[in-house]
């Protein structure tokens, strides 16, 4: 079985392309979706109060995170982002395991939308990542429109990301989400004859 990564920088249009591969009958695995599940894991929690401290507790629930507080911890201090990326991590490889366990005798192909792949080094345990890039002005703006903020809290958040730059380097494959999104599905197709030929 083939370990896909799929990531690209805030705004790029990766949700584009795992509904695409979804509608082809691919299994894509929602790193984020993860995420969401782990905030509620109690051991979790717990291991994330003692690094950030009783702030991040929820108001509305002493059970729950306020993600709305971290966020704004960790996007205004890169190394506040350090020290998440590194509590929830094992967690994330934990859940993506399993998973990966469930498909490895039904499915000869996985994507695993991750966006912060690079980020997080996590491509080592890949066979190939596809890139997901998009000019930067259009990301901002489509992302703004998404998230309903400004381009300047956009381009804030990005900054917090790997520059697109080296990801186009470090890449198996690019899918430029930069014009209609016939031209991306197309591309993905390519991309997808690519990688069932691909010896790796």
């Amino acid at each position: 079985m083939k370990k896909i990564g799929i990531t690209g920088n805030i705004g790029s249009g990766k949700s584009q392309v795992t509904s695409y591969l979804l509608s082809r009958g691919y299994k894509v695995l929602d790193a984020d979706a993860l995420v969401a599940q782990i905030y509620n894991n109690p051991e979790f929690i717990s291991k994330m109060i003692k690094v950030f401290g009783e702030s991040i507790i929820s108001i509305d629930d002493s059970q729950s995170l306020d993600k709305k507080i971290i966020s704004s911890i960790v996007f205004n201090n890169h190394e506040k982002l350090k020290l998440l990326n590194e509590t929830i991590g094992p967690y994330i490889k934990n859940k993506m395991d399993e998973t990966m366990e469930k498909y490895q005798k039904t499915e000869d192909i996985v994507f695993l939308d991750i966006p912060l792949l690079y980020e997080k080094k996590m491509q080592h345990d890949l066979d190939a990542v596809i890139l997901v890039y998009c000019e930067d002005n259009e990301r901002y703006k489509r992302a703004a429109i998404r998230d309903k903020k400004t381009q300047e809290e956009i381009k804030r958040v990005d900054s917090f990301q790997m520059n697109q730059s080296e990801k186009l380097e470090m890449a198996d494959y690019i899918a430029d989400n930069s014009t209609e999104i016939s031209n991306l599905n197309r591309q993905i197709e390519e991309i997808l004859n690519k990688i069932k030929i691909d010896k790796r």
